[in-house]
């Protein structure tokens, strides 16, 4: 670690070997400590010293670069951002390449594609116009490592990859090591390619022994013991695990002890074996915790939370007591609370998918078989990687869960599926086959729930509001012999919900009554000409008042002032109150919802985009199917029949259009709506069709979201 004395901070040379350091340096050998001091005392020299504008470049990159390190990546765009646009900065600036480089990759990790791209393009040209192999290479591999993060494998990602080894073969500057390394990580870690993965890593390990990188040695022979790990080389990879911390101790960053630790720990608990040095290797774990840099602290404390509750039930298996286990939901909970607290933090590992795994494991440890499949088979949801090794072990849980549940059939399907994972984990050439069938099966999974469960949706869905005006009416005939203010006081605090619920069984019955018209033919469309711009941004700018709760901001941009379609009005209203409802039920707090028009010769373009949750891939399919629902867990905090987007699509339809939701769009659900521009010609009247937005037809369209009544 470098020493940071501000009697050299005015040095050009230590301002790019700061920057060498901080860039090039792997993550787990630059303490939190180092990047908050460089980064205060160079906030502070930056307000008090009177500096050159070369100089304040440096600081102000440096300073971006210590705020990117600590994932404040929006405080590091801002940064870069400024010197992007500072005159100072030349093309033969030296710290050109270094900016435009991590911009690319900030906005990468904030998931703004556009602006990944538009400076991917234009850091490559000007790297490899320059010959500036060092930062091309991080500009392939880190980008290739974001995308893979976020689950993201297209063209472009394996074009990176295969850049990288294009540049390997002649190049043996700073980042040859580390190259390899990442390649390596790539292989095991996101593709299951792990002999391959081995071959990298030996690479590498060859090129830092030469150059005597005793840091970057012991990364890499930390990830191959990772990657024999994964191979079910178990004795192998626990052997180079434990010669890392054997001989090399005293360089061992506390972040890569704990890690080895957990490694160690969970093999002795699959195979039930050496469990007394498990133990101790808790023990040490515990020991070490606190000397974390205290950025970590929380996410490691939770992790080990994980590891005692896992040790636990594996060492007390046929000897525990129900006392002994409940105090083990205490660890859970704990270690819950941290991450939903820390959420930003938890980038090492599945962490949602690990703990529903460890409350199901508890649960059927208490005998209580059904909390266990729901836990077990909401892990499902969160893995990452649905062809790895802990995901057989999954399949068979779930497949223990229905077996102790007498439901043989649902056992053996399970059963069989980590079958499945087990043969393609050892077909390496047919991964990507692998990956496709098993998202096909998932596919028709999902059509079969969906179907089955139609009756008993359509069922709450009637029962519930039904119940809850059935419960308030009943109350209301308890008290009525009573004084006056006891039932006014009743009447103001339950007529929202009694509303709300007359509501919600309005639309729903329109539903039904819609889609029954639409399947048989009778529905017929009411066409007049209509001015559509003004009636979009009226019924867009209606729906302020409805956002508040979440704090939404919703937007309307339209270069076109009028454009006049032949279009039924009602049947818009519902299209566009559809749409809009689901951006504003399905968004975060403090996000956006933008409706924009645009034109061509032949169509109208409508396009509602938010920044929700978005739809997961192997989903967006399915949104248009009658009945379905994206989302249908018990905590959903909306309700809804699944046949809104149906309606919307066929009304759409029926006036010649079509409705798609854009699969590029990735910060949450854009829809575009074309319509034929079907009225070309004629004689039009101003104000010829004069519509008012109806304010309890948007409260029904809303009835759905608690939060607003």
């Amino acid at each position: 670690m470098q020493i940071i004395n501000s009697k050299i901070l005015n040095n050009n040379e230590f301002y790019l070997s700061t920057i060498n350091y901080i860039f090039y340096s792997p993550d787990a050998f630059i303490s939190n400590t180092y990047i908050k001091d460089m980064n205060l005392k160079l906030e502070n020299k930056l307000l008090l010293d009177d500096l050159e504008s070369n100089e304040i470049i440096y600081i102000k990159f440096i300073i971006g670069l210590c705020k990117y390190k600590l994932n404040d990546y929006f405080s590091a765009i801002n940064i870069f951002e400024d010197l992007s646009n500072n005159e100072s900065l030349n093309s033969d600036h030296k710290i050109k390449g270094y900016l435009y480089t991590i911009l690319s990759i900030s906005y990468l990790k904030l998931n703004n594609i556009d602006k990944h791209i538009k400076y991917f393009n234009t850091i490559l040209k000007y790297l490899k116009r320059k010959n500036m192999n060092d930062l091309l290479l991080y500009l392939y591999l880190n980008t290739s490592l974001n995308k893979l993060e976020m689950y993201t494998m297209d063209e472009i990602l394996y074009s990176n990859i295969n850049n990288s080894f294009n540049i390997l073969i002649e190049y043996d500057g700073i980042y040859h090591s580390q190259s390899f390394l990442i390649l390596g990580i790539i292989y095991y870690k996101y593709l299951n390619l792990y002999s391959i993965a081995i071959e990298l890593f030996e690479k590498a390990l060859s090129n830092c022994k030469v150059h005597n990188n005793t840091n970057l040695k012991i990364l890499i022979m930390y990830n191959i013991g990772c990657t024999y790990l994964f191979m079910s080389q178990k004795h192998k990879g626990i052997s180079i695990l434990k010669n890392i911390l054997n001989y090399y101790n005293d360089d061992l960053p506390v972040i890569l002890r704990l890690n080895i630790y957990s490694h160690i720990v969970e093999c002795f608990c699959n195979s039930k074996e050496n469990l007394n040095d498990a133990k101790k290797l808790l023990e040490l774990y515990k020991e070490n915790l606190y000397k974390l840099d205290s950025f970590y602290i929380d996410i490691y404390l939770a992790r080990y939370n994980l590891l005692i509750v896992y040790y636990k039930i594996i060492k007390n298996k046929n000897s525990y007591n129900h006392k002994s286990l409940l105090e083990l939901f205490c660890y859970l909970d704990n270690a819950s609370y941290i991450y939903k607290s820390n959420f930003n933090k938890f980038t090492f590992m599945e962490f949602e998918y690990w703990i529903e795994i460890s409350y199901g494991n508890l649960y059927f440890a208490l005998s209580n078989y059904e909390k266990a499949l729901l836990h077990h088979k909401k892990a499902l949801l969160f893995s990452e990687k649905p062809q790895n090794e802990n995901n057989i072990k999954l399949y068979r849980l779930i497949s223990e869960d229905y077996e102790n549940l007498f439901n043989y059939k649902e056992s053996l399907k399970y059963y069989k599926e980590s079958v499945k994972i087990l043969e393609s984990n050892n077909n390496y050439n047919n991964y990507p086959l692998y990956i496709n069938l098993f998202e096909d099966f998932n596919n028709k999974i999902t059509s079969n729930l969906v179907n089955n469960n139609f009756f008993s949706n359509l069922s709450h869905e009637l029962k519930t509001p039904v119940n809850i005006i059935y419960s308030s009416i009943q109350l209301m005939g308890a008290i009525k012999n009573r004084d006056s203010q006891s039932l006014t006081e009743y009447f103001n605090k339950y007529e929202k919900s009694i509303k709300q619920n007359c509501l919600r069984m309005l639309k729903l019955i329109n539903n039904l009554i819609d889609i029954t018209k639409i399947d048989s033919g009778l529905a017929k469309l009411d066409l007049v000409v209509l001015d559509v711009i003004p009636f979009i941004e009226d019924l867009t700018l209606s729906l302020i008042p409805y956002t508040r709760y979440k704090n939404l901001n919703i937007t309307f941009d339209t270069d076109i002032e009028k454009h006049y379609l032949k279009v039924d009005i009602q049947a818009l209203e519902r299209i566009l109150l559809n749409i809009l409802s689901n951006a504003i039920k399905f968004n975060k707090k403090n996000g956006d919802i933008v409706v924009s028009t645009s034109t061509c010769e032949k169509n109208l373009y409508i396009s509602i985009k938010d920044t929700g949750i978005g739809i997961p891939n192997s989903l967006q399919d399915s949104i248009f199917n009658r009945f379905y629902k994206v989302d249908t867990s018990l905590s959903r905090t909306t309700e809804g029949s699944g046949i809104g987007l149906t309606i919307a699509k066929a009304l759409i339809e029926m006036h010649g259009g079509k409705i798609e939701l854009n699969t590029e769009y990735t910060n949450g659900c854009e829809f575009v709506i074309s319509l034929p521009n079907n009225f070309k010609n004629g004689f039009i009247r101003e104000n010829q069709y004069n519509y008012i937005v109806d304010d309890e037809k948007i409260l029904r369209e809303l009835s759905d979201i608690y939060e607003l009544f």
